[in-house]
């Protein structure tokens, strides 16, 4: 098939050449675009952090459980505390570490966000990535003068459709209600188990929050 097979129905019947000044609005439009969904990635990496930090909340309030049941059953050395609450304290830091680098560093590539906002926005088709196909196509030397400059119009008619289109707001993270509820949850079982056995929890907490006074 011809290089314009993908192209909308309009483009291949108008065939009017773009003009100089109108290519430099089109690599701006590029920007734009790249820009808004590398804006909406952040968004969606961020979610993403906070989803993992509320999933580790209840395994971090388990291991503090276990902990108080191995002291009230064997009845830990000063030591042993100690070592467990640095072991504690690593896991904590290894966490944030994590949800620091799914936050800040990670980073999906641009065609990956535009499939991602357009699965969550079944009306946008797949406008996003053709959008950033044909802008692949204006900048292809291989290609054609006229394929090129038809991209280009059809990369200005789909920026223009775009525009009122927040990304942000589109690429969400469906799971982080049900993983935030599921973190309360946690800590409302942990302050129940302690409530339940008041004394126990207070002298456990007391030997971990001075594991040399004993």
């Amino acid at each position: 098939g011809s290089n314009l097979d993908f192209l909308p129905d309009w483009v291949i019947v108008w065939r009017r050449l773009v003009l100089p000044e109108e290519v430099g609005v089109m690599l701006k439009a590029r920007s734009s675009l790249v820009s808004r969904l590398n804006a909406a990635d952040r968004s969606y990496q961020g979610a993403k952090s906070r989803s993992f930090l509320c999933r580790s909340l209840a395994w971090l309030l388990a291991v503090v459980l276990l902990f108080f049941v191995l002291d009230v059953a064997f009845h830990l050395a000063a030591g042993r505390r100690v070592a467990l609450i640095v072991l504690f304290l690593a896991a904590m830091a290894v966490l944030l570490g994590l949800a620091f680098y799914i936050w800040r560093v990670r980073r999906n590539r641009v065609e990956r966000v535009a499939r991602l906002v357009e699965t969550q926005e079944p009306r946008l088709g797949s406008k996003v990535i053709n959008l950033l196909q044909l802008d692949e196509q204006t900048r292809d030397n291989a290609l054609p003068d006229l394929t090129r400059q038809l991209a280009a119009q059809a990369v200005n008619e789909y920026e223009r459709e775009l525009g009122p289109v927040n990304f942000i707001s589109i690429a969400r993270l469906p799971r982080l209600g049900a993983d935030f509820k599921k973190a309360l949850l946690a800590a409302a079982l942990f302050a129940l188990v302690l409530a339940v056995f008041p004394r126990i929890s207070s002298v456990e907490l007391a030997r971990f929050a001075d594991p040399l006074g004993d």
